[in-house]
């Protein structure tokens, strides 16, 4: 993803929204997280880290456009 940002003159506040929705799955479709695009996920599920392992993600953009894949998760 690029981020592109404006030059505004000293004192304009400029604020970097998302309407992002991000999903994380296990193999079995369990969701796992929705992941604030902001803040990040930091690969735990009801606060335990989980195992190396593959996971599935969604993202949605408000414009319908959906984007899936996997990754494998490393500790």
């Amino acid at each position: 993803m690029v981020i592109m940002t404006s030059r505004q003159p000293l004192g304009v506040s400029e604020r970097f929204n998302t309407d992002l929705r991000i999903l994380i799955f296990d193999r079995y479709g369990k969701l796992l997280s929705q992941v604030n695009p902001l803040t990040g996920w930091n690969g735990t599920f009801n606060g335990a880290a989980l195992p190396t392992n593959d996971y599935w993600f969604l993202i949605s953009r408000p414009n319908g456009k959906q984007y899936t894949g996997h990754f494998t998760l490393k500790r």
